[in-house]
């Protein structure tokens, strides 16, 4: 399964249907990218990027995990605890990045808050001058 596809659809209360009309590709195309089935390319991840304002990087890194996940459920310690807490370090790994990110846009808006505040200021500034 391609945690963060299916991450990003749930935080945003859609279903797979209406993130496949947003991409404009069908229902079943999507599914099997959110199962895992399909490998996520570089222009699909920049479609997914713009769709939830997000780097396209963290579609592409998902994969990586999802390999990795699918060679270590196929061996002997398939039911351990290894394996559980082998997917939740990569929940964590996930979750951390997406912190990440949300900070840096948060820090983004903050500065560009900062600039409209200047540049109002200065509208304000001149327009008193005259």
């Amino acid at each position: 399964m391609n945690t963060t596809l299916y991450s990003f659809r749930l935080y945003r209360k859609w279903e797979a249907e209406e993130v496949a009309n947003a991409l404009t590709m069908p229902a079943d195309e999507y599914e099997a990218l959110e199962a895992g089935a399909e490998i996520i390319d570089a222009e699909l991840a920049q479609r997914f990027a713009d769709l939830y304002k997000v780097p396209p990087g963290i579609f592409l890194s998902d994969q990586r995990i999802q390999q990795v996940s699918f060679i270590y459920s196929h061996n002997h310690f398939e039911n351990s605890n290894a394996y559980v807490n082998h997917l939740h370090q990569d929940s964590s790994k996930l979750l951390e990045r997406l912190v990440a990110e949300k900070g840096e846009q948060v820090q983004l808006l903050k500065e560009e808050v900062m600039r409209l505040r200047k540049e109002n200021s200065e509208l304000l500034n001149r327009l008193l001058e005259k």
